[in-house]
């Protein structure tokens, strides 16, 4: 039997009144081969930042939460890690939460490309954490590339839009750079660039507001890169396939994103 630990930091006070809460988990996983978690990932939109680093079944994540003024990481997990499937315990070791635990389960997505842990026992009710996703984060070219090849799907979430409206936000030219090198390094690549929102709203202003900000990126990429228009489909999907459940504001964050699809 292989046992981990997974530390997480929420809510506990650090300088300038930042909230950090501590929790341990005890992973309790199955005797299945390991699972190559080591990459860089997100949580919460591009709010949170994680990097995985893994040595055969042993994984040491540290995470940061952006919004913090503390210096991160503000997270760290080191857990023994196997299959697809987690189940353990939670124990917290801060002064805010000291001695409060529970059980947690947590699943890996199929593709590996997704890390959901669920708090399922929480006897003082005082931690506020349902669901906990991380989703992989590729931040080169080569890196989408090879997520397109193993997986067919690119999640992004470093394109940046206005609020409510379809207008990309400049911060967001280091991730169009990336998209385009990769359309550049694969003449022959077709991409469906799909644009997905949280349940903010009413379904058809949701379905609009996707397709007009997926048309922006593919716009961008014509007009700024001088990618072949024929290469590129846009399509929206409103709020109807959600990665995560939009039950609070990191979640909805999650699920507000651009998709790249091989064709």
């Amino acid at each position: 039997m292989i046992h981990g630990m997974l530390k997480f930091w929420k809510n506990l006070k650090l300088p300038f009144g930042v909230a950090v809460l501590c929790f341990v988990v005890s992973i309790l996983p199955s005797s299945a081969a390991p699972t190559n978690l080591a990459d860089d990932w997100v949580y919460g939109g591009t709010d949170g930042r994680a990097h995985i680093e893994q040595t055969a079944n042993h994984v040491t994540m540290t995470l940061t939460w952006v919004p913090n003024t503390a210096p991160g990481p503000h997270y760290r997990i080191q857990s023994d890690i196997s299959g697809k499937s987690l189940d353990g315990t939670w124990r917290c070791l801060t002064p805010a939460c000291h001695g409060q635990s529970g059980k947690f389960h947590a699943d890996i997505s199929g593709d590996t490309n997704r890390l959901v842990i669920s708090k399922t026992e929480d006897p003082g009710g005082s931690n506020e954490w349902n669901t906990f996703t991380l989703v992989r984060a590729p931040k080169s070219a080569t890196a989408m590339a090879s997520q397109l090849h193993n997986a067919g799907l690119v999640e992004l979430y470093d394109i940046h839009f206005d609020i409510d409206k379809s207008t990309i936000k400049p911060q967001s030219k280091p991730t169009l750079d990336a998209v385009a090198a990769l359309l550049g390094g694969d003449p022959s690549l077709k991409i469906e660039i799909s644009g997905h929102t949280d349940n903010t709203g009413t379904a058809e202003h949701n379905m609009l507001l996707s397709q007009e900000r997926a048309a922006a990126v593919v716009s961008a990429l014509i007009r700024t890169y001088g990618i072949d228009a024929a290469r590129l489909q846009a399509k929206g999907f409103g709020d109807t396939r959600p990665v995560a459940p939009n039950d609070n504001e990191r979640n909805r964050a999650n699920n507000r994103r651009v998709e790249l699809k091989k064709l």
